[in-house]
């Protein structure tokens, strides 16, 4: 038997999109635009709970948002 991993405390971005199971860009988007905060730990590297706090499906929304066409209307 394996012996347990101990829990990370750092993550870069592909890490921190791995444990949010989000995409890379949708983690960059977020952290781009203030969603998430600036990397903390180190350059690059957000903490534990930065990572833990913050809400994958609001990091998946905020990129939907910005991806989807403007709609106009026709009258």
């Amino acid at each position: 038997m394996f012996p347990a991993r101990p829990d990370r405390e750092q993550y870069d971005e592909n890490q921190a999109a791995g444990r949010l199971r989000v995409l890379l860009a949708a983690w960059r988007w977020a952290v781009g635009s203030g969603l998430v905060p600036p990397a903390d730990a180190r350059p690059g590297l957000w903490s534990r709970a930065v990572v833990e706090a913050a809400d994958p499906e609001a990091v998946r929304a905020a990129l939907r948002a910005r991806s989807a066409p403007a709609r106009r209307g026709t009258g």
